[in-house]
């Protein structure tokens, strides 16, 4: 019977253990408590994790107030994730997994006991810790190298890179997806040996294998570059490339570049529709690639020197010729060196490529937003650069005499560091001031982190937050969301001329927000110009025409300029979506008693005071209708009712 792995890796199962104390662990009882030791490692470094709040950037709009998702596992929800593009992005398992944690621990955002944060940082710590252990199972199912798969694994999972992935409860993506990356690995390892023996089981783990792809394709679009790195695999460790027709190994493939074909238009049209293509998005093709060679240089930099890590990494835009060139070099050097020598270090040609190949999608060729590179885009390649680093010294030290204990030694070390700065890493991720003023002490002109700190100190700081709104737009005057932030605090300061200065800024900046309108239409409206008003009002109602504080704002406007044939839509569409809300149904009334529709204007008091029996101004307009009506005649003498809301300070 044939042998189920390749006969490259048939070599390194039969030899003798590295360790002489270690055959132990080549059992299956051996092999499952190393793999609960490296899971509970895992677990236990990144425990910090747990005490870490919510985070503002993304968390705020991205769990705790979408509906869908901190009201927990329901039916409706549940089909709402599988067709929802809403964030730019279709991955409606991550959203159930979402779910699922709101489910468990508190589907109420605003009201006690609410959601625990804890339980959501428990899930990633949980899922990252069973991405370790597959990995492990991974590479020594696929080579037999117990210890070298160990190390590996060991320095994906406990590496400081993977604090983003893990601590941001924002990116379950990350971890979610890469879960189901590492178990279709896993089937289809067991595939091939399928395939070489006569078990004849071939279609049940290659099923299992596309399976896990799409379930992991569902979670993040990131596993585009799957069926790319089976491909890779077939040529080290599996060895097919050289006992199989490529042809055939590409056919095999087919289903799944089907699938990430689709899901690649799913994702482009998604992040266009949701404003992930942003002005960065129209760089030149060459400052594109500049930034694509020197994110290679800076994800390696990374890798080997994790410091002044942060959550953002502002982009310059161009870089600097003679770092491009040096990127250029050193990407061109390496694959270079990785083709040429594919068929010696077989490994190092995979790994490399397995890097270079799974950081394409995220490298910024398409550049969907302002970022240069990103921590958490580390998650599936680096474990191509730690594959090259561990066979490497292997390989390397192979002639050494103390090659066992210095491999002991040097591993030990490495694990004890990494836990180190992985643990001192998580500490400037447990709040959102934390991480933001991380970024400002680890970045230059930074205006992101100025003006998400800023955001997030407006309520307890507000001079802090005015000064960092100030910073970010000096950094960036045509960055939109500094721009408004600085208006609203104008605003509310009561300082009108400078408040529509930076409203204007904002709006050209970005057109496509309604925010900066809607404020410079109140600011007019209190400067006396309600004509003005009026015309912002409608640009932002234009923008946003589902909003409701637009709807009655614009409404209550016009009514008063006795515009009421565009009022009154408005404010019965306003009246109808605010159900039970009587200052909406008192709006609404008046501008119908105001405009001579008294039957309707009866009906509608009368309809509010159902729900509010003791509301003062209901019950006067009430009888100011009822004689209006009863002294038609005298209409054009009535005294005027008064709405119960005039448009609000903003």
């Amino acid at each position: 019977m044939a042998k189920k792995i390749p006969s490259s890796s048939v070599k390194n199962r039969n030899a003798s253990p590295q360790f002489s104390a270690a055959g132990f662990f080549y059992t299956p009882s051996g092999l499952f408590l190393l793999c609960v030791l490296l899971y509970a490692a895992v677990v236990w470094t990144f425990w910090p994790a747990l005490t870490g709040q919510f985070m503002f950037y993304d968390e705020f709009g991205y769990l705790l107030t979408n509906a869908h998702v901190c009201s927990g596992l329901t039916w409706s929800n549940v089909i709402w994730a599988l067709f929802s593009t809403d964030f730019a992005n279709w991955y409606p398992l991550t959203w159930i997994s979402h779910m699922v944690d709101f489910q468990l621990h508190g589907t109420a955002p605003w009201n006690p006991p609410g959601p625990n944060p804890w339980g959501h940082h428990l899930t990633n710590v949980l899922i990252h810790a069973g991405c370790a252990v597959l990995l492990l199972l991974v590479l020594k199912r696929m080579t037999g190298a117990l210890w070298r798969s160990l190390l590996v694994a060991g320095i994906f999972a406990l590496h400081p890179l993977r604090v983003q992935s893990v601590a941001w409860i924002s990116e379950r993506k990350d971890v979610l997806s890469t879960l189901f990356w590492l178990l279709a690995l896993w089937t289809y390892a067991r595939f091939v040996e399928e395939t070489r023996s006569e078990k004849g089981r071939t279609k049940i783990f290659y099923a299992l294998t596309f399976l896990f792809f799409v379930l992991g394709i569902m979670s993040k679009s990131m596993l585009v570059t799957f069926p790319c790195v089976l491909l890779l695999l077939d040529f080290w460790p599996l060895d097919r490339w050289r006992i199989t027709n490529v042809r055939r190994l590409i056919l095999e493939k087919i289903p799944f570049f089907s699938v990430v074909l689709l899901v690649s238009w799913i994702a482009h049209v998604s992040q266009k529709m949701g404003g992930m293509l942003t002005e960065m998005s129209f760089l030149p093709l060459e400052a594109r690639i500049e930034n694509a060679l020197i994110s290679y240089a800076r994800y390696l930099g990374k890798f080997f020197w994790p410091t002044n890590l942060c959550i953002y990494y502002p982009h310059p835009r161009f870089w600097p010729g003679t770092y491009v060139v040096l990127a250029a070099l050193l990407v061109a050097g390496v694959s270079a060196f990785a083709w040429l020598g594919r068929r010696r270090f077989s490994f190092f040609f995979v790994g490399w490529f397995w890097f270079v190949g799974t950081a394409v999608p995220i490298i910024g060729l398409e550049q969907l937003c302002s970022q240069s590179i990103a921590d958490r885009y580390t998650y599936v390649p680096t474990m191509g650069v730690a594959l090259i680093a561990v066979w490497g010294l292997h390989a390397l030290t192979k002639q050494w005499r103390h090659q066992t204990k210095a491999a002991l030694l040097g591993s030990g070390v490495l694990f004890c560091l990494s836990v180190v700065l992985t643990r001192h890493e998580i500490g400037f991720w447990q709040d959102g001031d934390t991480v933001w003023k991380r970024a400002e002490a680890v970045t230059e002109n930074n205006y992101i982190a100025h003006c998400n700190r800023g955001i997030i100190l407006q309520s307890t700081q507000p001079e802090q937050a005015f000064a960092e709104f100030q910073e970010a737009a000096q950094i960036n005057p045509n960055y939109p969301e500094a721009q408004r932030c600085l208006a609203d605090i104008y605003h509310q300061r009561g300082q009108l001329d400078q408040a529509i200065l930076h409203y204007q800024a904002a709006t050209r900046a970005d057109p496509g927000d309604s925010r900066p309108q809607f404020g410079w239409g109140i600011a007019e409206y209190q400067k006396g110009n309600p004509d003005a008003a009026i015309v912002h009002l409608q640009k932002a109602l234009t923008i946003n025409p589902e909003n409701l504080q637009y709807q009655n704002t614009l409404g209550l406007l016009l009514a008063q300029k006795n515009r009421f044939s565009e009022a009154i839509p408005l404010l019965k569409n306003v009246f109808a979506s605010a159900a039970n809300n009587p200052d909406a149904a008192n709006n609404l009334g008046v501008a119908l008693l105001k405009n001579g529709q008294f039957d309707e204007a009866i009906a509608i008091f009368k309809q509010a005071q159902s729900f509010a029996p003791d509301s003062a101004a209901l019950q006067a307009n009430l009888t100011l209708a009822i004689n209006t009506k009863q002294q038609q005649a005298a209409a054009t003498n009535t005294p005027a009712a008064a709405a119960t809301n005039a448009p609000p300070a903003h």
